[in-house]
């Protein structure tokens, strides 16, 4: 394992980089149109 592992909390910055990640999820479960999950907002 690594020891440079750092968790730090959601900046609106990371969202670009998120977004394919959440539409491949609903992808992968098949989801779409009024089935799709939408992601919440960031504060």
């Amino acid at each position: 394992m690594t020891d440079n592992l750092r968790i730090r909390p959601l900046a609106r910055a990371d969202y670009e980089q998120w977004l394919p990640l959440w539409d491949g999820y609903n992808a992968f479960y098949g989801r779409s149109g009024e089935t799709r999950s939408t992601p919440r907002s960031l504060p």
